[in-house]
């Protein structure tokens, strides 16, 4: 064992996906660490899940021609999103093939002679036959082991490192970013960045710098027919404390400057984002061809 010191000390340790225990058989499943390395593509894929990840899997391999499901339990995918966007986003699913199954909780698997999988679910009919079970369930943190809590840093329920705005635990010395600390959207891309950007404000610039002001307004992307960007808190009830807007984008491309987050004076209606004079520029991508939908927050 190694030991070493240090006077402050980042805990980056991400997570890794998480099947839920009380589902049966739920070895004979894969996750998403697992899906991009299928070969042969199965005829037939069910995907446990309605978050984006789950949305964007399911969009991947229907276009690669898999016969592929949906399973969620609640009444729609992409919880936390704008409602509008969430009935909108369903209908175009539907429109684009895949087979969705709403109110679905998934409680057995089991392999059949044939090789494909029988996956009996409460709130559905009958087993849903198909080649490979998929579970986007969530990720946990990689926390366990590193003796946090002895050393006072608090965890949460999950496992996660508790924060403050600063991307600070409650040891002074210690900071977490990314999948392993407890914050909205911990494990996506922009807010990363941001949470790492900000550990490097308080340590060498300015440490009065904190994190939650400049994530008033950040992009949040899902890569499926139809892509939708999200510039918005996830949770929806966050609308009524931080500025916000929502945008529904028919174009999508790289991002320049993932440090970008800019409050548009006058959001522009129904003309390119990326042409308006202060322009829209997140994490995940600029804005082209996309609808302004502003929310009512004075801070705006």
């Amino acid at each position: 064992m190694i030991y070493t010191k240090a006077k402050h000390i980042l805990i980056a340790t991400g997570g890794r996906a998480f099947v839920p225990p009380n589902v049966q058989g739920a070895e004979l499943g894969i996750i998403s660490d697992q899906a991009l390395e299928i070969n042969p593509l199965p005829k037939s894929i069910a995907i446990i899940g309605g978050g984006y990840i789950a949305v964007e899997f399911a969009g991947i391999f229907s276009r690669l021609g898999v016969e592929t499901h949906l399973v969620y339990r609640q009444s729609r995918p992409l919880r936390g999103f704008d409602e509008e966007v969430r009935d909108f986003a369903t209908q175009q699913y539907d429109l684009h093939g895949l087979h969705l199954h709403p109110n679905c909780s998934p409680t057995k698997i089991t392999k059949r002679n044939d090789g494909l999988c029988d996956l009996e679910m409460d709130g559905h009919d009958g087993a849903l036959t198909v080649e490979t079970v998929m579970f986007a369930t969530g990720r946990v943190p990689n926390t366990r082991g590193l003796g946090l809590e002895e050393v006072g840093v608090q965890l949460d329920k999950r496992g996660a490192v508790v924060v403050d705005t600063t991307s600070k635990t409650t040891v002074d010395s210690i900071w977490a970013v990314g999948d392993g600390m407890c914050a909205p959207l911990c494990g996506t891309f922009f807010l990363c960045i941001q949470c790492v950007y900000v550990v490097h404000q308080q340590l060498c610039v300015c440490p009065h710098t904190i994190m939650w002001h400049i994530l008033s307004v950040y992009p949040m992307c899902v890569c499926c027919p139809p892509t939708t960007l999200c510039v918005s808190p996830y949770d929806i009830h966050a609308y009524t404390y931080v500025g916000c807007g929502i945008f529904v984008c028919t174009l999508f491309s790289p991002c320049v400057c993932p440090f970008a987050c800019v409050h548009p004076p006058n959001p522009p209606s129904h003309q390119s984002c990326q042409s308006h004079p202060r322009g829209v520029d997140g994490g995940h991508g600029l804005l082209q061809d996309s609808v302004w939908k502003p929310t009512n927050c004075p801070r705006l």
